[in-house]
């Protein structure tokens, strides 16, 4: 059995860093469409009687001219299309800027080592964009649907050692090549905090829907310890936020319609191999002295030879 999984996204292209583009495998150049799209959408996050959060979506795009077999691939040629009608509320402004709507998307991890330490966040990649012209029916969504997922674990989450009232449920998602992908969900709904701690347990099998919470926050914080003066100074940080907040979710399922202990360690493998590769790519690069850097932190610098 496999997830499926579906993200809908309909706003305002705020940028467009999509291109036509070529690159070279095996020895033959193929033409391309590459880049990604940010969606402005605006929506209530944790329920739907909150006021609307502005939120950029980041969607990535990838389609080569032709598919594995040589044929042409329609959906480059569709995008082809569309690629230089759309404007950006970058470059023209909200109100001339155009409308999307992307059904389809997939849903995926992201996943790539930095050092020892895996880095993981959720990523949007669409094939089809629609263009659209809003009128009054029309209404902003960043939402996604899982069918089923595996539900690994469920927790309150904590932050600097207090409860912050929310859960995480972290899940496991089969994919079509039968390898798992692993996603934490929020869940800051008192009505759906209280039914998944009631139905659901590690190891159920479930049906599930929720909006994607792709924002920045900016937190400000005092400089403390000064060496002397009795000025104050600040610091300002800006975070993004990758959320999958859950907004409805079903009854556990039951006999045929459970994934199977056999299809979880399967998946699990198959995910461990995945990010095995991925571990040896990044050694291997380090090793090359690519991408490495080092800083003593401006000390020892003779300024004089930079010309300062």
């Amino acid at each position: 059995m496999k997830s499926v999984v579906e993200v809908t996204i309909c706003g305002i292209v705020s940028e467009n860093d999509l291109e036509k583009a070529s690159y070279v495998k095996n020895g033959v150049e193929t033409k391309c469409i590459r880049g990604d799209l940010k969606i402005r959408v605006e929506q209530p996050i944790y329920s739907a009687d909150e006021d609307p959060v502005v939120l950029e979506i980041p969607v990535s795009v990838f389609q080569p001219e032709k598919k594995k077999d040589g044929t042409p691939n329609k959906i480059y040629a569709s995008l082809v299309e569309v690629i230089d009608k759309i404007q950006s509320i970058a470059s023209v402004g909200e109100e001339k800027a155009t409308w999307v709507n992307i059904s389809g998307a997939r849903l995926e991890m992201n996943e790539y080592y930095k050092g020892d330490a895996l880095v993981s966040f959720p990523r949007i990649t669409a094939s089809f964009i629609n263009l659209i012209t809003p009128n009054k029916d029309t209404k902003m969504v960043a939402k996604f649907s899982i069918a089923p997922m595996y539900v690994q674990s469920i927790n309150e989450e904590v932050k600097d050692d207090e409860p912050t009232g929310r859960l995480i449920v972290k899940g496991i998602l089969i994919k079509y090549d039968e390898s798992a992908d692993v996603m934490d969900f929020v869940v800051a709904n008192d009505k759906a905090i209280a039914f998944i701690q009631d139905k659901w347990e590690p190891g159920s099998t479930v049906d599930t829907m929720g909006v994607l919470n792709f924002s920045t926050t900016t937190e400000t914080k005092e400089i403390e310890g000064a060496g002397f003066g009795d000025e104050t100074m600040y610091t300002t940080r800006t975070r993004k936020v990758s959320e999958l907040v859950l907004r409805a979710g079903w009854d556990p399922k039951d006999g045929d319609y459970e994934f199977t202990d056999a299809e979880i360690l399967r998946g699990g493998e198959l995910r461990k191999e995945r990010l095995a590769k991925l571990k040896a790519q990044a050694e291997a690069k380090s090793n090359t002295g690519a991408g490495a850097s080092t800083s003593s932190k401006g000390k020892g610098i003779d300024l004089a030879s930079l010309g300062f």
